[in-house]
């Protein structure tokens, strides 16, 4: 897991300070502190937020994939990830698409959808990215829009779950409606 270099930045700027400080006069040192003690530093915690999601989509597909992961090559052991809320619950499901030989073939690659902890909520094959998430719910959930070799298909929550093989639901005619939301479009790749 990488670890965040910013705790180590605030103890050698404070033992700078410290340092620069001890040669000033008491009324320079007084001055400096007196400013300092006013100044608020931002704390940007988005590094944080997205090593313990990548951390958790590791450990889920470390989990899931534990008795086939010996025989994924390497260079196939990389996913991607975009973050939505599918049922207006106000947390992030997690999409987490893969690449390579393993997890893909010329009709697609799998795909699978987590919840805010790492819950396995549903697993996708022969899918194209991007996918879209509509505005349109069923049962309370977004309806997705997925491109399969066959075309556009939109993919409905069943209840508990979305259904695997977006091959075989219903065809979406046309292009994606201007105000889905993309989702695993152009992704970064992480190794697990």
């Amino acid at each position: 897991m990488r670890r965040s270099t910013f705790p180590s930045l605030i103890v050698a700027c404070a033992g700078l300070f410290a340092c620069n400080n001890a040669s000033k006069s008491p009324a320079a040192r007084d001055t400096a502190a007196a400013v300092n003690t006013d100044v608020a530093v931002p704390v940007d915690t988005s590094v944080v937020v997205e090593d313990t999601t990548v951390s958790l989509i590791r450990t889920v597909l470390q989990n899931e994939l534990k008795a086939n992961l010996p025989s994924v090559d390497s260079a196939d052991r990389q996913f991607s990830y975009t973050q939505a809320d599918l049922n207006s619950d106000g947390k992030q499901e997690i999409f987490v698409g893969f690449r390579g030989m393993y997890f893909c073939g010329n009709a697609g690659c799998s795909m699978m959808l987590l919840a805010h902890d790492g819950k396995v909520i549903s697993r996708f094959t022969l899918v194209r990215t991007p996918v879209y998430v509509l505005k349109t719910a069923t049962k309370g959930w977004n309806d997705l829009l997925i491109d399969t070799k066959g075309g556009m298909r939109i993919v409905k929550w069943t209840g508990s779950k979305y259904p695997g093989n977006p091959s075989v639901q219903p065809a979406f005619q046309g292009d994606a409606p201007p105000d889905a939301i993309k989702v695993l479009d152009a992704p970064a790749w992480t190794a697990f």
